[in-house]
C-alpha cells in the first residue's frame, strides 16, 4: 500500500506538470477526473492492516526460536534490543499482557483505517499517544507493531488530499474552457456542472481552499498536517517540517 501511495504521488506530480504545460480538451479532462476521483475511492489501509494483524500474531504466537531470530533482525539497528532476553520475557506474565494490548490496539486500528478523514486520522493519532501506556507498563513488544500500524495513517491523509486538490482543479479547467479561459473565483462556482460537491480536506473536514494568484492562475491546496492555512504555500523538497506545510496543487499559466 505505501509503494501504491507512493507511485500515485508520482502521477499526481506528473499531472500537475502537465497541466502547468498545455490545455487538455474537456473530454480529457472529464477523464482524467474520473480516475483521481475513484483512486481517492480506494481503501488504502484496511487490508493492509489485516495482515499486519496477522503478521503480530503469528510473531506473539510462534515459537521461541523463531522469535530470537525476530529480535536479532532487530537488534541489528536496534542497540536496545541487542540486551533483550525474549526467551525469559515470554515466560513472564507481562508477556500475555502485552499480548493482549496488541490485540486491542491493532483492532481498533483496523476499525479507525475505515473511518472517513478526518476521524480516521484523529483516531490514529489517539492510538498513537495511547502507546506510551504499553510503555510505562514495560511491553516490549506490542509497540513493535503498533507504531508501523499507525504511521501511515498520516500518509494515507496526504496522498486523500492530493487526490482531491487535483479532482478540483480537473473541474477548474473544465470550468475555464467552457468559459473563455477565464477561472472561477470560489469552487463553489464548480458544483454542480462540474463536481457534485466540492471536495473536503482531509486534514480538518471543511472545503478544499482555493487562491487566485492573477487573473489566469490559482492554486487549489490542503491545509496538512499542521492544520495550518499557510495560503497555499508548500514545502521545498528537503526543506525541514518547520514553516509552511500545505498540499497544494498550483496551476500556473
Amino acid at each position: 500500500q505505501l509503494v501504491k501511495i507512493a507511485a500515485t504521488y508520482f502521477m499526481m506530480n506528473g499531472l500537475e506538470a502537465a497541466l502547468n504545460h498545455k490545455p487538455f480538451t474537456d473530454q480529457q479532462l472529464q477523464r482524467l477526473e474520473a480516475e483521481v476521483h475513484d483512486a481517492d475511492q480506494v481503501v488504502w489501509l484496511t487490508r493492509a492492516l489485516a495482515g499486519e494483524r496477522v503478521n503480530g500474531i503469528d510473531f506473539f504466537q510462534s515459537s521461541v526460536t523463531e522469535q530470537i531470530k525476530w529480535v536479532k533482525i532487530i537488534a541489528q539497528s536496534d542497540d536496545e534490543w541487542k540486551e533483550f532476553d525474549i526467551a525469559r520475557y515470554r515466560t513472564s506474565s507481562i508477556f500475555l499482557a502485552d499480548f493482549a494490548f496488541f490485540l486491542d490496539h491493532s483492532t481498533k486500528a483496523n476499525e479507525a483505517s475505515a473511518l472517513p478523514f478526518p476521524e480516521a486520522l484523529t483516531e490514529s493519532n489517539q492510538l498513537l499517544s495511547g502507546l506510551d501506556e504499553a510503555k510505562n507498563k514495560g511491553y516490549q513488544l506490542s509497540g513493535i507493531f503498533l507504531i508501523q500500524t499507525l504511521k501511515p495513517f498520516v500518509k494515507v491523509a496526504k496522498i486523500t488530499a492530493r487526490l482531491r486538490v487535483a479532482e478540483a482543479v480537473l473541474a477548474v479547467e473544465r470550468y475555464r474552457l467552457a468559459h473563455e479561459n477565464t477561472i472561477p473565483t470560489t469552487l463553489n462556482q464548480l458544483v454542480p456542472a462540474y463536481l457534485a460537491e466540492v471536495p473536503k480536506d482531509p486534514f480538518d473536514g471543511q472545503m478544499l481552499r482555493f487562491k487566485r494568484s492573477s487573473q489566469n492562475a490559482y492554486v487549489v491546496y490542503s491545509v496538512g498536517e499542521d492544520k495550518n492555512d499557510d495560503g497555499g504555500k508548500s514545502r521545498s523538497p528537503g526543506e525541514t517540517d518547520v514553516g509552511p506545510s500545505d498540499v497544494t496543487f498550483p496551476i500556473r499559466r
